[in-house]
């Protein structure tokens, strides 16, 4: 990115996570054109396992991304919001299990859906801990939901 982009879009420090998608959509939305460079090479630093889910549950991404952009984000990236009921629906599974039994069955499909994404194992740690993470973004969603209220 060039160091001008930086004085016409601002950098919003209240994003832990994400903070680079939110910085393209601001710039996406002031007329500004990005384009993706496929031939870089890039890396992101690793975090530890328990260090990722405690920032999944701190961040609470999607809800400030609602928060900032309103109902237009839902319409300009439809996948997060599906993401964000989804992981709504993890969550209170369990308390609608008593009266719908059948609504458990979200988490062994969500486990070979994750596996076959990632091409490994079913029975491996992988799919076991994106369905945390997962989870702890919902949950984290809900305490910076009513944070904000």
């Amino acid at each position: 990115m060039k160091k001008e982009l930086f004085s016409v879009v601002n950098y919003d420090e209240r994003f832990k996570r994400s903070e680079d998608f939110e910085f393209v959509i601001s710039a996406y939305q002031k007329g500004i054109k990005m384009h993706r460079c496929s031939g870089l090479k890039y890396f992101h630093i690793g975090r530890s396992g328990k260090r990722y889910l405690k920032e999944m549950i701190y961040s609470g991404t999607y809800v400030l991304f609602l928060r900032k952009h309103g109902l237009w984000y839902v319409k300009f990236n439809p996948k997060h919001f599906a993401a964000f009921v989804f992981r709504i629906a993890l969550i209170y599974a369990i308390p609608l299990a008593f009266f719908f039994p059948f609504v458990l069955m979200i988490y062994p499909v969500t486990w070979v859906s994750y596996a076959i994404n990632a091409k490994m194992p079913i029975f491996s740690r992988g799919p076991a801990f994106k369905l945390l993470a997962e989870m702890m973004k919902g949950i984290g969603e809900h305490l910076y939901l009513l944070k904000l209220i």
